[in-house]
């Protein structure tokens, strides 16, 4: 009898697998304040909870992360630390957002980049994020 070897998903179709998944949690809306179902699956209900989406995301995808990213300015740290931070965002790329209302030291927002199309004429990117 032959053993044959599965494939694995190549980086392209991991990506696409980590936005279709992100793309089914569109318009999910907390219940009770900050109770949601990403806090709920990784026993951190009730807390800030854009990056906890994109564990939960990542891991239903099938995507495995280098780093939690529960809190963003530790996965941000990581990311940044290891070498994967560039300038030239692809989609599906993980993107840390600083937001008009967080101060000069407040915690990133985390989102997932799905175009890039205008990001070399502009720098605009689209993104799909969490807590928005």
């Amino acid at each position: 009898m032959t053993k044959t070897k599965s494939k694995s998903p190549t980086a392209s179709k991991l990506r696409e697998r980590f936005i279709n998944k992100a793309l089914e949690y569109t318009g999910y809306q907390t219940t009770n304040g900050m109770e949601n179902t990403f806090g709920q699956r990784l026993g951190l209900n009730g807390k800030p909870w854009n990056g906890l989406s994109i564990d939960v995301v990542a891991s239903e995808a099938g995507v495995r992360l280098p780093v939690a990213h529960t809190v963003s300015t530790v996965a941000l740290a990581h990311y940044l630390g290891h070498g994967f931070f560039h300038v030239r965002p692809r989609r599906g790329d993980i993107v840390f957002l600083q937001t008009s209302t967080a101060s000069e030291f407040g915690t990133p927002h985390i989102g997932i980049v799905l175009d890039t199309k205008r990001h070399a004429k502009d720098g605009t990117i689209q993104t799909l994020e969490a807590m928005t």
